[in-house]
């Protein structure tokens, strides 16, 4: 019997670490699965887990504002602003 597949990105965030843990914990004996599906299911998980992290940071790089004193910018300069 295989067991239920839902695609990784339909999971929610507990769900796939849930189900990436317990495939990791089974990679010797794992139940249900032939060798080459629980290779392509961890694949799966872990591509979706990458681009869940990717689109992360990317929102996270849009909220930071821009010219902050941790970068080194303390002041933000139009091109209006400049001197002819």
């Amino acid at each position: 019997m295989n067991p239920p597949e839902t695609p990784p990105e339909r999971l929610s965030e507990r769900e796939l670490f849930t189900e990436l843990v317990d495939l990791l914990d089974e990679s010797d004996d794992p139940e249900g699965y032939t060798e080459a599906r629980f290779r392509a299911r961890r694949a799966a998980l872990l591509a979706e887990v990458g681009d869940r992290l990717e689109t992360l940071e990317a929102v996270k790089s849009l909220l930071e504002p821009v010219g902050t004193p941790s970068d080194g910018v303390t002041e933000i300069e139009m091109e209006s602003d400049r001197e002819p």
